[in-house]
């Protein structure tokens, strides 16, 4: 019955791609730009989200004299995308990237908000929490309730970057300003409020503005920013948060990089990112934030970073992600004036904790074993469906290798993970 579902699914999506998929070049002659619009459908399906269904609308701007085949980098994006789920989450996002607004730089500008009613929380420090099944089994004697894993999540956030350049284009400097504000409701019978109880972890405050500092430095040469096969982009810098009770200092190193491999049709992709607390305590509703200079995440685990593990899964202090994907375009087709690519991969993603969460022994968690391992890997593979290099629908498939709690974990998106 389960596979039914996704064979339901794929057909749903497949289906309406040819007909709702809208790409469009304006090509003013008066002009030294050329603009591209694409809009995507979002009948798609995770495994942390359910069905979801919406829209992405995405504007690149590109000047003539770089659009060549090989080196195809746009000069500015606007990103539109919103959906809903059956899991009664809503996620919407506006960001804006541009090199046009200020000049020697970039710019981003970002405006996000998201409803989620199932998110995620199996305890800290990755596989050291314990998760059992049983108790979210109805017919199991130790059932607590289906939710015990589970609670309510709300934020609205708005953010400002400048990326100054420093030598050239491909080194700046980064400085940015965002301010988000969250909302959590959870349950009494819940492992959330198990830890708050215990003292595991400080008070939840159930409303939370912060307000967040970045400073550092960004490198970047890629052929394409949205479809890049060739290149590098590099961050090195500091996340400062504060609100009104605590504040927090971490730091964020992350290095990707696209190389072809024999022919421009194989690509081998990876993204190796550190990112520990220097100092301060962390609030609960900022303990999953993945961290990068274009659009950061809330949770660790899933579509974004970790393919194969549900999100939270793998929450500390500290960690290192691994994201290795070797890809190969199989097919490159013209058909109304745009540029179809399908595209197969094979991918692993790791991760490592290397800072865990103090307990003292009077307020250790629920189901907590500290000889656990740290470490967790999942292989997989995907395959995409690339539009102009501008739109991509992904379809991902993760399994773990270590501990397997939950099964493979399937993924259809419209868009690449880095």
């Amino acid at each position: 019955m389960k596979n039914a579902g996704v064979r339901f699914i794929l057909i749903l999506f497949i289906g309406g791609l040819n007909s709702s998929v809208i790409a469009q070049h304006s090509n003013n002659k008066d002009s030294s730009f050329i603009k591209s619009f694409n809009a995507v459908p979002i009948i798609a399906f995770d495994s942390d989200n359910g069905l979801r269904y919406g829209g992405t609308i995405n504007i690149f701007r590109y000047k003539k004299t770089n659009l060549d085949d090989d080196y195809r980098p746009y000069t500015d994006n606007f990103l539109l995308r919103g959906f809903n789920s059956t899991k009664q989450n809503f996620q919407g996002t506006l960001l804006i990237e541009s090199n046009s607004l200020l000049p020697n730089g970039k710019t981003f500008i970002e405006f996000s908000a998201a409803k989620e009613n199932s998110f995620d929380f199996f305890g800290l420090n990755g596989y050291q929490s314990r998760y059992d099944e049983n108790l979210i089994s109805e017919n199991h004697p130790k059932f607590i309730q289906t939710n015990y894993y589970r609670h309510r999540k709300s934020f609205v956030k708005g953010r400002i970057d400048i990326q100054h350049n420093l030598f050239s284009a491909n080194t700046r400097i980064l400085t940015g300003l965002s301010i988000i504000k969250n909302f959590i409701n959870y349950d009494s019978l819940s492992l959330l409020s198990e830890y708050e109880n215990t003292g595991s972890i400080e008070p939840i405050e159930l409303v939370n503005t912060s307000v967040q500092f970045n400073f550092g430095l960004i490198q970047e040469n890629r052929n394409n920013q949205f479809y890049c096969t060739k290149g590098y982009w590099n961050d090195f810098f500091f996340v400062y948060s504060q609100n009104s009770k605590s504040s927090y200092l971490k730091s964020i190193i992350t290095f990707r990089n696209y190389i072809p491999i024999i022919s421009k049709r194989n690509v081998f992709m990876s993204r190796l990112s550190a990112q520990n607390t220097l100092s301060g305590k962390i609030p609960y509703d900022h303990l999953g934030y993945y961290f990068d200079s274009r659009l950061s995440q809330d949770g660790i685990g899933g579509i974004n970073n970790l393919r194969g593990k549900p999100r939270n899964r793998m929450l500390a202090k500290g960690f290192i992600l691994l994201n290795t994907e070797i890809k190969r375009t199989m097919l490159t087709k013209e058909w109304r004036k745009s540029e179809y690519r399908i595209d197969v991969s094979l991918f692993g993603d790791h991760y490592l904790i290397t800072q865990l969460f103090k307990f003292d022994s009077n307020s250790l968690p629920v189901n907590y074993d500290p000889t656990q391992t740290r470490y967790c890997s999942t292989l997989g593979t995907g395959t995409y469906i690339v539009i102009n290099k501008s739109a991509v629908i992904s379809l991902n498939y993760g399994y773990p290798i270590t501990k397997n709690e939950h099964g493979g974990r399937l993924y259809i998106g419209a868009g690449l993970m880095f």
